[in-house]
């Protein structure tokens, strides 16, 4: 076996042990990021909706 080839089913390996095991969850993902732009107390309220929301930080 290449060491070309070596490499890549090494590599591939770890990756799909890492991914089968759930170590990706413990990466950030772009979901959990925070929304800059809206302060504690802002009124939000969407296009279609009547609705009216006011902006509240929990646990900070």
């Amino acid at each position: 076996m290449s060491k070309f080839k070596k490499i890549i089913s090494i590599t591939t390996s770890i990756t799909t042990i890492a991914m089968v095991s759930g170590i990706a969850m413990l990466a950030p993902l772009a979901a959990g990021a925070v929304v800059t732009g809206v302060a504690e107390g802002d009124m939000i309220k969407t296009a279609d909706n009547p609705d009216i929301y006011i902006a509240k930080y929990v646990g900070s």
